[in-house]
């Protein structure tokens, strides 16, 4: 009978990207339409809060975990001229977030929710964390339940087609609520700034 291969011990990469999964997950995605004044006149947002959780002993740095990144990919559905599914996508890097929750908040801007008369919630959404440099595998609540096979969505036609829609949905800081502090955030890496530098 032939012996049994000894196993092969993971990488340092594998085994750091493993012990990130088990500690950064994703506890919530909220949709909410909104406005930057209590009366709505600055136009009506589609809001999509993505709350990040990082766990006890996961950070490496003091308590922090460096240089995450939530990307977001959203599929709307548009009630007018016929039902169609337009999908979008948007990046915030956080510069570090502490143990425990944060926030990640991104806004499709009032011109998109009346043209299309967008429902106060996404057909479709999956998020993507990249931290410290590691691709975290998809997790729990990383995507919405329509979506039968998450390992497949990310390279499906329909979503590499929202390069197209680039720059439409916005993280909070290119927003006017980027002066709300009311919510805590995380301070974002800004690329638009290290591109001037």
């Amino acid at each position: 009978m032939r012996a049994a291969e000894p196993a092969v011990p993971p990488s340092k990469e594998a085994a750091l990207t493993t012990g990130l999964a088990k500690g950064v997950e994703v506890t919530a995605v909220r949709f909410t339409i909104t406005s930057t004044t209590p009366t709505g006149g600055g136009g009506l947002w589609l809001e999509t809060d993505v709350e990040v959780n990082v766990k006890p002993g996961v950070a490496k740095d003091d308590r922090y975990l460096n240089r995450v990144q939530v990307t977001l990919t959203l599929g709307v559905e548009s009630t007018v001229g016929g039902k169609r599914t337009d999908y979008y996508r948007a990046t915030a890097e956080a510069v570090a977030l502490e143990e425990g929750r944060s926030d990640f908040r991104f806004y499709l801007p009032p011109e998109i929710v009346k043209r299309d008369s967008l429902p106060a919630e996404a057909r479709y959404y999956a998020v993507q964390i990249t931290a410290e440099g590691n691709q975290l595998p998809v997790g729990k609540n990383f995507h919405s339940g329509s979506i039968p096979k998450p390992e497949t969505f990310f390279a499906s036609k329909e979503v590499t087609a929202a390069a197209a829609n680039d720059g439409v949905l916005l993280p909070q800081f290119l927003t006017p609520f980027a002066n709300d502090d009311s919510r805590p955030a995380p301070t974002f890496i800004r690329p638009e700034a290290a591109a001037k530098n």
